[in-house]
């Protein structure tokens, strides 16, 4: 239990949870670690100096005495928005860090799915990704170009530089 600028900060060793700001603390993340709340501004600040400052997520499957391999599909950073909409938070946009293939020693794909909800609805759905393949897609899980955009005619820019429109296949001219 400490006080201070921010009110005050509680310690549970028993959860292994810190709280800082309002008591009791609140959260809109259930299984928080780290919870900082205020009834103004809510921040983290890190600052470095002569170095790179940064932000440093990891998963492992398994548990922390016997870590395993995650798996494709898995997402292993999430960082992610909640707005109160008047009844409860609500989760209306993300960005994911997901396993993009088999991952083995020293080969660990990765891509990056972003997502956001619609006028009228509380549901973020993917809107883009970035494969580990370099692709990006808009509109697709599966982009098959360097650059895809899916929907209406669709938009494709191959590796060649070639452009089509309405073709995931462009031909050069």
């Amino acid at each position: 239990y400490f006080t201070g600028g921010m009110g005050v900060g509680v310690l549970n060793t028993t959860a292994g949870t810190l709280n800082i700001g309002l008591t009791p603390p609140t959260t809109i993340f259930t299984g928080a670690d780290l919870n900082i709340t205020s009834e103004s501004d809510a921040g983290m600040v890190i600052n470095s100096f002569g170095t790179s400052a940064l932000v440093y997520l990891s998963r492992a499957n398994g548990t922390r005495a016997a870590p395993s391999i995650v798996a494709n599909g898995d997402a292993f950073a999430i960082w992610a928005g909640s707005a109160f909409d008047g009844v409860d938070y609500e989760t209306p946009a993300s960005m994911r860090y997901e396993i993009d293939g088999t991952p083995g020693s020293n080969d660990t794909p990765a891509r990056i799915v972003f997502l956001t909800a619609p006028d009228g609805s509380n549901a973020a759905t993917e809107r883009m990704r970035i494969t580990s393949a370099g692709n990006i897609g808009i509109g697709t899980t599966s982009p098959q170009a360097l650059f895809a955009v899916t929907g209406g005619r669709g938009t494709y820019v191959a590796s060649d530089g070639n452009v089509g429109i309405g073709t995931a296949a462009p031909a050069s001219h």
